[in-house]
């Protein structure tokens, strides 16, 4: 596909979702890839969580150095660090030291050190590997701390 094939087809699904106003604006304005980079990037998880990027999108649209400089993620194992945030998508594995902000999706695995936030959807496996990380998970919509996530998702799973 071409960039403006690209760019009309985020449009038509942006439009399907009544994305904001700003959001579509910024998605017109787009001259360049780093451009829809940076206006899904203006609300992320919902740009992912609402379809209108996917990991497969991401992967064949956009060059992957592109995504790399932009810190997303969707293969590969990648450390991130000093307070940077990140997004893993897809099968991609993270190492996250330092007060870093990770959103994850997908079957991410995400691996949490020091003073991280990790946000998990859809099916991301969280390794909290010290008492200093904070994990938020979402399931059908609801946010949960990592208590409330385990002991719903067992309440869940045993009826």
């Amino acid at each position: 596909m071409t960039f403006e094939e690209i760019k009309q087809e985020l449009v038509k699904r942006t439009k399907n979702v009544h994305s904001c106003v700003d959001g579509l604006t910024l998605l017109l304005k787009s001259n360049t890839y780093q451009d829809i980079l940076n206006t899904a990037k203006f609300d992320f998880v919902w740009t992912i969580t609402k379809g209108i990027l996917t990991a497969k999108d991401l992967e064949e649209w956009f060059d992957p150095d592109l995504l790399i400089q932009n810190n997303i993620y969707i293969s590969g194992e990648h450390n991130v660090s000093k307070g940077t945030t990140a997004y893993f998508l897809g099968s991609s594995i993270g190492n996250v030291y330092d007060t870093s902000r990770v959103y994850a999706f997908d079957n991410s695995i995400i691996n949490a050190y020091d003073n991280s936030f990790v946000c998990a959807y859809d099916n991301v496996e969280v390794n909290r590997l010290n008492d200093k990380v904070l994990v938020n998970y979402t399931y059908n919509g609801n946010i949960y701390t990592e208590a409330d996530f385990n002991s719903t998702t067992k309440e869940i799973f045993s009826n």
